[in-house]
């Protein structure tokens, strides 16, 4: 399915790695992501044009539109920042973000199922095609790895991610945390699967001539109730790990990632007034 389209939107609703970023993020995305939009099937030109005007129109509204409350819920974070931070915090900024979510996505479902209900057979065997080839080199990409492997690399990733936000974690402090880390869900090859099921869903549903109307309640399932579903096992575990972590910080790593949040609060509103 149009997945790209959906990373690219995961992406802006999380573009937050400082202003110099942010702002080539969205000054680039058409270069950077278009393209491989395009690749999804084999769009003539008329499909192409469709594209370009939806992603156009789509970045200068989230700009406007969604920047503004990603630098709300930062400046919460920032407020909510201790050493004891209360778990019903936690839970209600997790509401609040899957909220945003929802906002993020949901304007564009129905510009991305009025280019996929326009596919003709051969457009969809082509994006068939593409699917089966993507699915193909993950696959390949995760047998490179065990598993433990791979979930080695992904707690790897999130240490060394709090390590950049607290400028620096000393190696007892990685040590301590790694263990809450590991309690947070890792479903790789359960995510293929999943990702599979999906696309082969979309592609029959298109192949039987679906509507757009079906299609956007397809996505609203599959990418906007599923990110809460989601959240039902991943949220708690990665709450603990945010608490775990906020007790093991000093008072200087704590403020440091509070600036790091309040800088790029800053950063969405000075974007969101751009032009």
């Amino acid at each position: 399915m149009a997945r790209r389209w959906l990373l690219l939107l995961g992406m802006l609703a999380t573009l937050l790695a400082g202003c110099d970023a942010v702002q080539f993020g969205y000054n680039h995305a058409r270069w950077a992501i278009v393209p491989k939009l395009k690749k999804v099937a084999d769009f003539n030109s008329a499909q192409r044009a469709q594209i370009d005007d939806a992603f156009a129109s789509y970045m200068t509204w989230h700009r406007r539109a969604m920047l503004p409350n990603y630098a709300k819920l930062l400046r919460r974070l920032a407020d909510g920042i201790s050493a004891e931070i209360p778990p019903e915090l936690l839970a209600a900024q997790r509401a609040a973000w899957l909220d945003v979510w929802d906002a993020t996505m949901r304007p564009a479902l129905p510009p991305m199922a009025q280019v996929l209900v326009s596919l003709d057979d051969a457009q969809l065997q082509s994006m068939q095609a593409h699917f089966a080839e993507e699915d193909a080199d993950s696959r390949k990409e995760l047998a490179k790895k065990t598993r433990e492997e791979r979930l080695q690399k992904r707690d790897d990733q999130v240490l060394d991610l709090l390590d950049d936000w607290a400028g620096g974690l000393r190696p007892a402090q990685r040590r301590e945390l790694a263990p809450w880390v590991r309690k947070m869900p890792w479903q790789d090859e359960a995510w293929l699967e999943e990702r599979k099921r999906m696309r082969d869903d979309l592609v029959a549903q298109l192949r039987a001539r679906a509507g757009e109307a079906q299609i956007v309640a397809a996505f609203q399932g599959w990418f906007v109730g599923r990110r809460r579903q989601m959240d039902v096992a991943g949220g708690p575990p990665f709450d603990a790990f945010v608490r775990a972590a906020a007790r093991t910080l000093d008072a200087e790593q704590r403020g440091h990632v509070r600036r790091k949040l309040l800088d790029y609060a800053k950063d969405c509103e000075v974007l969101a007034r751009q032009p």
